[in-house]
């Protein structure tokens, strides 16, 4: 009866360490230390448009585009509502100071058009460098908007709709039958 048992014993042994085998760990998670720049209203705003601010928005958005083609920049982009922030973007940067140094570099935080305020911000790791290039923005943040109202008019166009302009909006009026 000892024999039976410690035969049967093994067998289970045997056959059942197979499937221990295959059980994988649970997946751990990376969590990663971002580095995320607001900026906001400078010393030296202004909203009139002057052929200088223009100069510096486009080489605000250069600088921001090359940023996220090199990778050390892994999001970025303005805030379209009349707030205090104008724009942010989250930095991949070994070091708090090293994160500092490149949103200084900025030619419209150099100008006083923006002003920087940091902060930590921890994420898992999912956000990496975008492996098609990055998609060219218009040189100027007013061409930008005309450019998104031109295509939000194309989208929100009803078939076989009229246009109806007032001065505060385009309306889409059905056709009279």
């Amino acid at each position: 009866m000892m024999k039976i048992l410690l035969i049967i014993s093994l067998f289970l042994v045997q056959t059942s360490a197979p499937l221990f085998a295959q059980e994988k760990p649970a997946p751990a998670f990376k969590m990663v230390e971002f580095h995320m720049a607001l900026l906001k209203r400078g010393p030296q705003w202004t909203d009139k448009k002057t052929p200088e601010r223009a100069e510096i928005l486009a080489q605000h958005l250069a600088y921001v585009i090359s940023l996220l083609e090199s990778g050390k920049t892994v999001i970025g982009g303005p805030l379209t509502d009349d707030g205090e922030i104008r724009g942010l973007y989250v930095l991949r940067a070994k070091s708090a100071g090293e994160a500092r140094e490149w949103a200084d570099a900025d030619p419209a935080v150099k100008a006083g058009h923006f002003s920087v305020e940091m902060h930590p911000w921890w994420s898992e790791e999912v956000m990496k460098k975008a492996a098609s290039p990055v998609k060219r923005l218009p040189p100027t943040l007013a061409s930008f908007r005309a450019e998104q109202n031109g295509l939000r008019r194309r989208l929100l166009k009803p078939r076989n709709y009229k246009r109806r302009t007032s001065r505060t909006s385009i309306d889409w009026q059905k056709p009279r039958s």
